[in-house]
Order: C-alpha cells, then structure tokens, then sequence
C-alpha cells in the first residue's frame, strides 16, 4: 500500500491572465515573485519556500498586519483595573491565530 507521500498528487489550475506563460509560471514558482502578490488583502508573505523537485515542498506563510491580534485584549481585559491588567499582560505568553512567534 502506499504511503501519503508516495501517492501522486495532482493540481490543476485554469484561469486567463494577460501575461505570458513564463510570467505566470515565475509567479507561482519563484518565492520572491510570490511574496509580491500572495496574500489576501492586507496580509503580507514574508517566508515563500518552492522546491520543484519531485517529492519537493511547497511553503507559504502569511502574516496579518502588525497588531491584527489585538482585538482579543477588550474580552480578556474585561472587568479588570489597569495596573492589574498591565501585570496579567506582562506575566502571559501569548499565542493567537495569525501572529508569527
């Protein structure tokens, strides 16, 4: 039986661009070109990692805008004073979904 990785995947995408093949081939397959365009809307792609070797990886990693995270301090906040506020934040080591560690 075979294993996940030894199975053959396959991955089609059909969509016209005003652009020449090599274009859109660099663009898919080149980490600087990728960092300039993937991501949507505010996110940012600072790590791209693309080996077209048979067996190769195919790594994106997106990061939202400094502070995305922020919206959760008014629900694990709430009620408290700030002193004590400042002593719960300064003694957390906090992680959430899209902040890179």
């Amino acid at each position: 039986m075979a294993t996940q990785q030894q199975r053959a995947t396959a991955l089609t995408l059909r969509r016209t661009f005003q652009a020449s093949r090599e274009r859109v081939f660099r663009a898919w397959t080149s980490p600087e070109e990728m960092k300039r365009w993937k991501g949507p809307g505010d996110r940012t792609t600072p790590i791209v990692e693309v080996d077209l070797r048979v067996g190769g990886a195919y790594r994106v990693h997106m990061r939202t805008p400094s502070f995305g995270n922020l919206q959760a301090l008014p629900a694990l906040l709430e009620g408290t004073l700030i002193a004590d506020s400042i002593a719960s934040l300064g003694s957390m080591d906090f992680v959430l979904g899209d902040t890179d560690r």
